[in-house]
């Protein structure tokens, strides 16, 4: 796994915070579910990939 450091707007952040809580999730589990989503569509060229 690796690790990502992420400079967040404030008002994004207690966004992120508030449906973290409401869903009694974490953080980090709210922000891979968004990115997984955002992502779905993309596919990684095998040459691309290390």
């Amino acid at each position: 796994m690796v690790r990502l450091s992420l400079r967040l707007p404030n008002q994004l952040h207690e966004k992120l915070r508030w449906a973290a809580f409401k869903q009694r999730r974490s953080q980090q589990a709210v922000v891979l579910e968004i990115l997984e989503k955002a992502l779905a569509q993309v596919t990684v060229p095998e040459e691309a990939r290390r």
